[in-house]
């Protein structure tokens, strides 16, 4: 039972970890980005897409902190010519979006340092230095009353090896969720093709 746990915890915060860096794009106005395909499952990038990508996005984030209504709009159609958000952001509210924009990025910012000191706990195996970090990312974390200082070890030891799990996946150049579950090479829940 405690491993269910342990193993759904380091699920949590992996999930965590990700939400915060895919929240990136969609924070810039992104309904679907060039890394989701249109039914928002992950797709590869070349790394010369991968650059064109980081390039634009990078440009809509300029725009935005600049509080540039054009530049926004061209860098936006620069990414996709039909997106919604051109629709939705006009001249006039575009201070707003920016606000929102800039105030959500800061947020994130503040929970990605959070997690970064979450997981330089786990990584450290350090029980007390993890109890301040989870608090401070989230004081109501199952986690807090499920992980103690007798079985803080297992919990650090099951993040570890997701951490060299992912690092075994990313070799395989099968990284971002690719490579296991339906329509990846395995059967779909119930064993039935």
């Amino acid at each position: 039972m405690k491993k269910k746990y342990l193993v759904s915890g380091a699920i949590a915060l992996s999930m965590v970890i990700a939400a915060v860096g895919a929240s990136s794009a969609m924070a810039a106005g992104l309904k679907h980005s060039p890394t989701n395909n249109k039914h928002g499952q992950p797709v590869q990038m070349t790394a010369a897409q991968k650059t064109d990508f980081e390039a634009k996005m990078a440009a809509v984030k300029t725009a935005i902190q600049n509080n540039d209504y054009n530049a926004w709009v061209s860098a936006e159609k620069a990414i996709d010519a039909n997106s919604p958000q051109l629709a939705r952001v006009t001249a006039d509210n575009f201070a707003t979006f920016a606000k929102d924009y800039q105030d959500r990025e800061t947020k994130m910012t503040e929970q990605k340092t959070k997690m970064d000191a979450v997981n330089a706990a786990l990584q450290a195996g350090d029980y007390s230095a993890w109890v301040s970090a989870e608090t401070a990312a989230n004081a109501n974390s199952p986690a807090l009353s499920k992980i103690t200082a007798t079985n803080f070890s297992q919990y650090a030891q099951a993040f570890q090896l997701r951490q060299q799990a992912g690092n075994i996946l990313k070799t395989l150049g099968v990284d971002g969720g690719q490579g296991f579950g339906p329509g990846h090479g395995r059967m779909p829940f119930g064993g039935q093709k």
